[in-house]
């Protein structure tokens, strides 16, 4: 995320870890857990010395997409689409927002069986390729 400003699939893909960048970056890097916090994600705090000294920091107390701070629709929609490119679905962004509609509606289905192959026929329209 601090290379590229981003933390998608791609960014964690073998080859991402393996980048001599982000490697040299991550050597970097040190993760102290509070002992008070071990069993969450929230709060957390990030602090970033810049190599003239300057210290950034940031505190999170909600996790990004939980009910107390959900996606944006946008961002919401992109991820998916992320996903569903990274498993070889090659999808759309109209597909997309079909599968987020079915799973944003997913407690109006009589059951799963149905809703997987609904969605798996969404999937279906084009080749799935390999990612």
């Amino acid at each position: 995320a601090l290379l590229d400003g981003r933390l998608g699939i791609a960014e964690i893909r073998d080859a991402a870890a393996c980048d001599a960048q982000v490697a040299q970056l991550a050597s970097r890097v040190r993760i102290t857990v509070d002992a008070k916090n071990q069993a969450n994600y929230c709060p957390a705090t990030v602090r970033v010395t810049m190599q003239d000294g300057t210290l950034l920091e940031r505190k999170v107390t909600v996790l990004r997409g939980s009910a107390e701070a959900p996606l944006t629709d946008k961002v919401l929609l992109a991820k998916v689409d992320d996903c569903l490119s990274a498993g070889g679905y090659g999808a759309t962004g109209s597909t997309a927002q079909r599968v987020i509609d079915a799973l944003l509606n997913i407690d109006k289905e009589p059951g799963i069986t149905g809703f997987m192959t609904r969605v798996t026929g969404m999937l279906s329209g084009g080749a799935r390729r390999r990612a």
